[in-house]
């Protein structure tokens, strides 16, 4: 067999040389033509000035108003985005949030299920499916709104820096106040309301409080969360309000308040079928004692035994705990501590210690009326505290709640990065601890 030779090349880094990009940017070809978009956006920019027109002075604070763009799919990416366009017409992006559309030109087609073929002498329509796209709430005074009404007619590609960007827009339009009422029961006369304004400064938050005022609505705003530009108020409004109220122009959205979780205790044990069985607790401390966990909820019994892994605290201002709240707490620690049992296992170690916030009284009694002051409670302990982790299950809002709702929340809490829902059976007093059913399929320890 021949021997073969591998030569080395020394210095080969020598014979390299620089090889610069293309100067030429690569171009985006535009689902629509400048002309086509203008034709097509001017009817929908003139709607938009009349239907702001139309709204009521004290509507729109300081002469501002609000309106959405809906972005053409092609243009979603951040680089695309038509600073330039709002920049030219005098308006201010406040907000987004996501959303599906059928554009007129370029839209995705849908995969076919079958290949069955059209009637004869019919032609193939070719069906098409919605794309993920953003709309964009922008903020202006109504004077520029109509003013971009009225100058629309006379744009050329190069009339400005930013008209160009006009092809990127697929729609716009002003929310009909219907469309800002989510999920309100009719049969409800008087509602408590999460009110989600857009604030991109105190004039709009003053501003609705006057508006409410003249429906002669009160409007507490030293109850107030303020994130990401938005401010959410809770307000009780008569339903005959309603679409009055909904009409203030920087108003995201209206919806019932969200309710917090009842921690009554559920049903006996026995009703699920499952048996409790002793359990005897570790004597280990935490494995990982630099981890830091907070619950928030209902308290913990003086007598729990788990003083070891727990440090018992309360939120200011609160009066004795309820019973079933101590429950309800000591079944969600537990959780949180040793996870799903096993008759025949031991407990596991507890992963890490936990400081666990009463932030719930014997007072509570009113689940959507207390649901902001809970979280005020909770808000201000984690401002002045840091949590790798903590559980919420206190203010887990009801089934019967929108999933934007729940989204609002976890913006409130803006440090979370877990929560876990629990709830435990019913408890009574006693030394040692049993496995208790719980809504998640996860076990817990109930005191007996």
């Amino acid at each position: 067999m021949a021997e073969t030779k591998n030569y080395l090349l020394g210095y080969g880094e020598r014979l390299t040389e620089r090889l610069d990009p293309p100067r030429l940017r690569p171009s985006k070809k535009d689902p629509y033509t400048f002309e086509r978009a203008k034709t097509r956006l001017t009817p929908r920019i003139s709607a938009v000035a009349s239907d702001i027109a139309s709204l009521p002075a004290a509507a729109c604070p300081n002469e501002q108003s609000v309106a959405v763009l809906t972005l053409h799919p092609t243009y979603l990416a951040k680089s695309y985005f038509p600073r330039g366009l709002l920049r030219t017409v005098g308006l201010e992006a406040i907000g987004s949030r996501a959303h599906s559309v059928i554009p007129e030109v370029g839209a995705k087609e849908k995969k076919k299920k079958s290949e069955s073929k059209p009637a004869h002498g019919q032609d193939e329509a070719i069906p098409v499916t919605a794309s993920p796209t953003a709309e964009i709430f922008v903020a202006g005074s109504r004077a520029n709104f109509r003013l971009w009404a009225s100058a629309l007619k006379y744009w050329t590609e190069t009339s400005d820096s930013g008209t160009a960007e006009l092809v990127r827009i697929e729609g716009v339009y002003v929310p009909q106040p219907k469309d800002r009422l989510k999920g309100i029961r009719p049969r409800l006369e008087a509602p408590l309301l999460e009110l989600v304004l857009h604030a991109p400064d105190d004039f709009v938050i003053e501003g609705f409080r006057k508006y409410m005022r003249s429906l002669d609505v009160s409007v507490n705003l030293d109850k107030r969360f303020q994130v990401e530009g938005l401010c959410f108020l809770a307000a009780r409004v008569p339903k005959e309000a309603h679409l009055e109220m909904a009409k203030y122009s920087f108003l995201r959205v209206a919806r019932e308040m969200p309710r917090l979780r009842d921690l009554s205790p559920g049903l006996p044990i026995r009703s699920f079928g499952v048996g409790g069985f002793p359990c005897e607790l570790p004597d280990v401390d935490a494995l990982n004692p630099e981890l830091r966990v907070a619950v928030f909820d209902g308290g913990i019994p003086s007598d729990s035994h788990l003083d070891r892994w727990v440090s018992r605290k309360k939120a200011a201002k609160l009066g004795p705990a309820a019973p079933e709240g101590l429950s309800h707490g000591l079944g969600v620690t537990s959780a949180v501590l040793f996870g799903s049992l096993d008759q025949d296992r031991p407990l596991p170690r507890p992963f890490a210690p936990v400081d666990h916030y009463r932030v719930i009284d014997e007072g509570s009694h009113d689940p959507a009326g207390d649901y902001y002051d809970v979280l005020e409670r909770i808000t201000s302990i984690l401002s002045q505290k840091k949590y790798d982790f903590i559980n919420l299950s206190s203010v887990c809002v009801m089934s019967s709640a929108s999933p934007r709702s729940r989204r609002s929340l976890m913006a409130m809490l803006n440090t979370s990065r877990w929560y876990r829902r629990n709830n435990t059976a019913k408890a009574s007093p006693s030394p040692c601890f049993r496995r208790t059913k719980t809504s998640s399929s996860t076990s817990a320890l109930s005191w007996m």
